[in-house]
């Protein structure tokens, strides 16, 4: 009986780590990544402890080579966190960052706001170039247009900073409680 119970809990986190594995393999290539990240995310991700390269590049069933770069291209990312692990000193454990949704995050808010430092130039470039703007219809349309999107995306980004900070301490709090390293 006790036999059976504990085959059927390895079933089930077998079941649970393919469908991980599998799932984020296809996310990340549906987001333009590449599919081993995602599913070495995906493995990582239903781990309670840190794995080692050869181990993931067997269950994975790559090669060790591309489990590597790729596994130091998520470190680099600081999704994936590399582990010394004093039993194994010669060898790469992974584990992910506790961090990794604001990781996953960052890149895009990085994005709006190289974007609102574009819609700041073109600002200027009115009240530079034409600074009696507001006499001509066009341009007074077109200086609010772009200020107002301008200073939307700041809003945006100063409240995400903020709203990421509440999010970072509820998260710590969550694995704290059910014991998550």
């Amino acid at each position: 009986m006790i036999k059976e119970k504990k085959d059927k809990a390895n079933e089930v986190i077998s079941s649970v780590e393919d469908y991980l594995i599998g799932e984020f393999g296809n996310f990340y290539e549906q987001m333009g990544g590449k599919n081993l990240y995602g599913r070495i995310f995906g493995l990582l991700l239903s781990k309670t402890q840190p794995v080692s390269l050869k181990d993931i590049s067997a269950r994975l069933q790559v090669s060790k080579p591309a489990v590597s770069t790729t596994a130091q291209t998520g470190a680099y990312m600081e999704v994936f966190k590399k582990v010394y692990m004093s039993d194994f000193p010669r060898e790469d454990f992974y584990t992910v960052s506790i961090d990794f949704l604001q990781t996953l995050i960052k890149p895009g808010v990085i994005k709006i706001s190289m974007l609102s430092e574009k819609f700041s130039k073109a600002c200027l470039m009115i009240s530079e170039n034409y600074p009696d703007y507001d006499s001509n219809p066009e341009l007074k349309d077109l200086y609010n247009r772009v200020c107002y999107i301008k200073q939307a995306l700041l809003i945006f980004i100063e409240e995400y900073d903020k709203f990421g900070e509440k999010v970072k301490e509820r998260i710590s709090k969550e694995l704290r409680i059910h014991n998550i390293n």
